[in-house]
């Protein structure tokens, strides 16, 4: 493998990492633009309606200065005109002569197809796996495949199974260095899903705060009969609020602060949660991060819709008194395909991968 090249693609996959988490319907993309052993341009993809990563790296270029360039991108570039016009063109016009890319885009539009644009024009084209590309494009490829999100889902363990506190009363299970992870992955994924016993029980902010940032998320709330307070706290610090309540319901103090209502079918245990996450789909959300009690963790487990979960695992025992997660932590992994266990000074995580 030529190691410059996978060089670049590393830190173009390193720039695409940036805006994770806030492109959907997008992918995450990274460029990089080299000319004679030098970077002279970078961009990323930063949102829907913002300049695709080649754009951005490009448009910094005069064309005399980019003519004769290589160009590495983590994803193939577009060939269709939707809210920006198709990067391959753009390619073309600047006069890049190699293009290295590390994914083909698995949308039908264009699976390819930019490939074979640049290849028609004399740009020589040629692929790059990395050892993160999977990853990074795993919950876009699924999303295409399927039209659904790519589902995660935390819970925080105490050693005896305890989730709360006393009649539910939240408690500080994990340290700060397990907190910290969380962060990571609100503000990878798309949107956060919670219930309303969660919101209820905590009235969390379910924002990102990382680096002293705090940065906001969508977050989705299955809320069956619309019980939530019109003042919690996620009407101030989420992106968009989502509700996902019974049909039958209904709640105008709390249609006027959501950003959405969607009314969804319910089956004997709640809202069903299938038709959540197809309309979490079609929204354009490509992977999402559950937070929420015992009950709503394991009814997505045992409906097998979770690719992955993460059990946070305290050393601490809460005693009797404490709110039960309703389940062990051992039932749990022994239905996983499998497990990755990562120890934390006096906590573990438990990575669980379920087969789709």
């Amino acid at each position: 493998m030529n190691s410059v090249h996978q060089k670049h693609i590393k830190k173009a996959v390193d720039l695409a990492k940036l805006a994770l988490g806030n492109c959907a319907p997008n992918p995450a993309v990274g460029a990089v633009v080299v000319k004679n052993g030098r970077v002279i341009a970078e961009g990323y993809h930063q949102g829907p309606g913002q300049p695709h990563a080649e754009v951005m790296a490009l448009s910094q270029l005069d064309d005399d200065v980019a003519r004769g360039a290589t160009l590495y991108v983590s994803l193939e570039p577009c060939c269709v005109h939707g809210r920006t016009p198709p990067c391959t063109e753009l390619i073309i016009k600047k006069g890049i002569k190699t293009l290295v890319y590390s994914y083909i885009d698995p949308n039908p539009n264009v699976a390819g197809l930019g490939i074979n644009a640049l290849t028609a024009a004399g740009i020589e084209c040629i692929p790059m796996e990395s050892e993160e590309i999977n990853d990074l494009y795993r919950a876009y490829h699924y999303w295409w495949t399927h039209r659904l999100p790519w589902v995660q889902a935390k819970i925080a363990l105490s050693e005896d199974d305890k989730i709360a506190g006393k009649n539910g009363a939240p408690l500080k299970i994990t340290n700060d260095k397990v907190n910290l992870i969380t962060h990571q992955f609100r503000q990878q994924a798309d949107a956060i899903v919670t219930s309303a016993k969660t919101i209820i029980n905590d009235n969390p902010s379910l924002n990102v705060r990382l680096n002293g940032i705090h940065s906001a998320k969508p977050v989705c709330v299955l809320d069956r009969q619309l019980t939530i307070s019109p003042s919690a706290t996620i009407f101030d610090t989420a992106q968009e609020v989502i509700l996902f309540h019974g049909e039958n319901h209904r709640n105008d103090a709390l249609a006027a602060k959501a950003s959405t209502l969607i009314a969804t079918p319910e089956t004997q245990e709640g809202l069903c949660l299938h038709s959540v996450l197809q309309h979490l789909g079609e929204l354009g959300f490509h992977k999402i991060w559950i937070e929420a009690g015992g009950k709503l963790f394991k009814s997505f487990i045992d409906e097998r819709l979770v690719h992955e979960a993460y059990i946070y695992s305290s050393s601490q025992r809460l005693g009797r008194q404490a709110c039960a997660a309703g389940f062990i932590k051992k039932e749990i992994v022994d239905t996983a395909s499998s497990a990755d266990v990562k120890v934390i000074d006096d906590n573990s995580i438990y990575k669980l991968y379920f087969s789709d």
